[in-house]
């Protein structure tokens, strides 16, 4: 397995954690699936329906590390 990645879709509010390619995917539930490799490796996990609002702070800063840090969109 790869490096962990993490990227949040803020257009779609999906979440992944992938650590490779998925070629194949097994839904879990209505918002939860599991991405697999041809081999049947688990390599990735799609959480959707996840709305991450933007915090109301004082220091602007703080977000944008956080959205630098893991990847959530852009500015």
């Amino acid at each position: 397995m790869g490096e962990q990645e993490v990227f949040y879709e803020p257009q779609r509010g999906t979440l992944y954690i992938s650590w490779g390619d998925a070629t194949n995917w097994y839904s879990i539930g209505p918002s939860l699936a599991l991405g697999v490799t041809s081999e049947s490796h688990f390599v990735q996990i799609r959480l959707d329906g996840l709305v991450v609002p933007e915090p109301e702070h004082k220091n602007p800063g703080f977000w944008e590390s956080l959205r630098k840090r893991f990847g959530f969109g852009s500015t």
